[in-house]
């Protein structure tokens, strides 16, 4: 079955970032305006991702891609840095009913997955940390047999 998936991204600053105002409150992180990325093949594989360069506090980033169970296109990675320590929420949506979609990142340094979002919801949200300077690649796959 081959899979249109959205995947939506926030990065949020984290106050080592510089985002607060004074000891006592803090600042708000304006969002950016919403930018639509199209998926570009080949970005089959956590080592071989789609390179969408730095990232930073407040962007907002909709990733349009399809992957298939069927073997040609099992997943779908992309390639970040974070300009900033940053706090990433991600929002995977699959657009046909009864699929489950799962992402996960991908650290290049350790060559290894860090964390994932494995349930059976649709959509698929969570967040991590990452340090400045640091390269993730968030990849997607389909859960098997599905």
């Amino acid at each position: 079955m081959c899979t249109r998936t959205d995947i939506g991204l926030l990065a949020l600053g984290t106050l080592l970032a510089g985002c607060h105002v004074s000891h006592h409150k803090a600042a708000p992180i304006t969002p950016t305006p919403l930018v639509i990325v199209p998926e570009v093949e080949v970005n089959d594989f956590a080592w071989q991702p789609q390179n969408l360069g730095g990232v930073h506090g407040g962007m907002q980033i909709q990733l349009e891609g399809s992957i298939t169970d069927q073997g040609w296109d099992p997943r779908d990675g992309y390639r970040f840095v974070a300009q900033q320590p940053l706090i990433v929420e991600v929002e995977l949506d699959a657009h046909v009913p009864g699929v489950d979609l799962d992402w996960c990142v991908w650290d290049a340094a350790l060559g290894d997955y860090t964390v994932c979002a494995e349930t059976g919801l649709d959509p698929e949200v969570g967040s991590f940390l990452v340090p400045a300077g640091t390269e993730f690649h968030l990849v997607v796959s389909s859960f098997a047999g599905t």
